[in-house]
């Protein structure tokens, strides 16, 4: 992810939309993703549900490929 927003950043700089210092400054943050709650727990905790969740929707869309489910049908 990290690759592909910097990517984006360099083609704004090529287009002239952004300055090279600036692409310097926004580089710093690139593929950060920030999880925001209210909950009390621990920030390893929180990481490793939203880990899990890829899991999750995996098994969902295997499922859905197998059944078809992923296909609209009308008539």
């Amino acid at each position: 992810m990290k690759g592909e927003e910097e990517a984006a950043l360099l083609r704004r700089v090529g287009d002239k939309r952004l300055s090279m210092a600036m692409f310097e400054e926004k580089r710093k943050v690139a593929g950060v993703i920030a999880l925001v709650s209210d909950l009390k727990m621990r920030a390893s905790k929180m990481y490793d549900l939203y880990k899990g969740r890829k899991e999750v929707e995996l098994a969902f869309d295997a499922l859905k490929k197998a059944l078809d489910a992923d296909s609209t049908y009308l008539s």
